[in-house]
């Protein structure tokens, strides 16, 4: 993602497009939005967040001139998907590639998100600006 604007907060890394809601170069996107925003980095893992991350997050971005991000987290980071959806890959022909899709999902698959929509749900009861996204 060269030329994003690296939003590390916490230990964790949110990225805004290059050129989002700053002067003098057009921006990527509609100027003061963010509506792709995750909270892991792949190959850390998933932590509950909570309101003092989503809110660095949002001063992070402010400082950017973004006004409003929405956190959108992959499916296959929740539990819940993965008891829903977990072993589709069993079907795969290919039994090096389901072996390596079974452990990818078993790395990733750790949050809950339940927890998850709460959080964004109180974060944005709190004030702040923002939006949930999956």
């Amino acid at each position: 993602m060269g030329g994003d604007l690296d939003l590390n907060v916490g230990g964790s890394r949110g990225r805004l497009p290059h050129g989002a809601g700053r002067r003098g170069g057009p921006p990527t996107i509609p100027e003061g939005l963010d509506y792709h925003l995750h909270l892991w980095p792949h190959g850390e893992p998933d932590r509950a967040p909570g309101l003092d991350q989503l809110a660095a997050y949002c001063e992070r971005a402010a400082a950017a001139g973004v006004a409003e991000i929405a956190l959108t987290e992959h499916l296959f980071r929740f539990v819940q998907a993965d008891r829903l959806l977990g072993g589709w890959w069993d079907d795969d022909p290919d039994p090096a590639l389901a072996r390596s899709m079974a452990g990818y999902w078993h790395d990733h698959a750790a949050a809950d998100l339940d927890v998850y929509v709460e959080a964004v749900l109180g974060a944005k009861a709190a004030g702040l600006p923002v939006g949930l996204g999956l």
